[in-house]
């Protein structure tokens, strides 16, 4: 989430985005169902094929911690996402201290 105009993006639930002359505009919906119901989540992709299953990349921040997860073939990934993302952040950041 380096590219702050994609992190803005990624975390948004919904929202407009226009041509570069602003002649039309597009309407942006993010599928990310953990955006606006789990807090700190800051977006990322979702996805589906047939090989890989129901998909989602997600990340999110509490506290100064982040966590990235990464989960395929799981047909329940929001509330397995928000199980895995709770469990991490009980853990803390895991380094030791003075290390990021």
């Amino acid at each position: 989430m380096g590219t702050p105009v994609y992190a803005k993006l990624a975390g948004l639930e919904d929202g407009w985005i226009s041509t570069a002359d602003g002649g039309k505009k597009f309407p942006l919906e993010n599928k990310n169902l953990l955006i606006g119901r789990y807090r700190g989540a800051k977006g990322v992709k979702t996805g589906f094929t047939g090989r890989a299953g129901k998909c989602l990349a997600a990340f999110a921040e509490r506290d100064g911690n982040r966590v990235l997860l990464i989960l395929l073939n799981a047909p329940d990934r929001w509330w397995k996402a928000e199980e895995i993302l709770d469990a991490a952040f009980a853990l803390g950041s895991g380094a030791p201290p003075g290390r990021p």
